[in-house]
């Protein structure tokens, strides 16, 4: 059902009480879960991930500082290009923050509000090999 037109886009609502709607959104949510962890895959094969959660959209938090956070060494014109690439995949640009353990530790030691914000609300680690278990609260481990 269309529920508004723009001179450009078309935009469609989906029926809530559609017999088969409950199928079409787990279809959706698990087709999301298959980009996320393939992203994790991709980002593994050009740096080396000590840490790597989602946060942000991808847990529904809309007001998060970023949807991403990676710890580790990468390059950063490929991880760029990667981003890139699946933010095209997801429809949405994806806000994302890069440090290596060193600045982490610091940031962590430091108390480092950025930091902690991230670190304190909902997000889904992916990768972490930080051996910290403050970094885990509020994780849902993928």
């Amino acid at each position: 059902k269309i529920s508004s037109v723009d001179v450009t886009k078309k935009f469609f609502q989906a029926n809530k009480f559609f017999i088969l709607f409950p199928e079409l959104k787990a279809l959706i949510l698990k087709a999301d879960f298959l980009l996320e962890k393939n992203l994790a895959k991709e980002i593994g094969k050009i740096g080396e991930v000590d840490y790597l959660a989602l946060t942000g959209d991808f847990v529904g938090l809309s007001d998060a500082p970023v949807d991403l956070i990676l710890v580790g060494k990468f390059n950063k014109n490929k991880l760029g290009d990667l981003i890139n690439d699946f933010e095209k995949d997801f429809g949405r640009a994806i806000d994302y923050t890069v440090m290596t353990r060193q600045e982490f530790n610091y940031r962590k030691d430091i108390t480092d509000r950025f930091l902690y914000n991230i670190l304190e609300n909902k997000k889904i680690v992916m990768i972490n090999e930080l051996d910290d278990s403050r970094i885990s609260r509020g994780d849902e481990s993928r």
